[in-house]
């Protein structure tokens, strides 16, 4: 994992309890290393202990994510960051 996956992995494990009670309403950043940035949405799945990360602009889920122990999964992130860059979208309305 290299330093800037690792520092993504602290801050979210940090932030997890703010992270599932916000609402889903609150754009977060994903952002730092190689891989592209992205925007999301992050909304809980109901009845399940799982989120949804969500493009910001049209709400189509990009990446279901798992919470393990409370924590996300680090390798689930890198994913939404791949396919929010190929999510076409984002850029239409940039």
């Amino acid at each position: 994992m290299s330093p800037a996956e690792e520092k993504i992995r602290h801050v979210l494990e940090t932030n997890a309890g703010r992270l599932r009670t916000e609402g889903p309403d609150v754009v977060r950043w994903l952002t730092g290393g190689s891989e592209p940035d992205a925007y999301v949405l992050l909304e809980r799945e109901p009845a399940t202990d799982r989120l949804a990360a969500r493009c910001a602009s049209c709400r189509q889920v990009l990446q279901p994510l798992t919470l393990v122990d409370g924590r996300l999964v680090a390798e689930e992130l890198v994913a939404v960051r791949r396919r929010f860059a190929g999510h076409t979208c984002a850029r239409a309305e940039a």
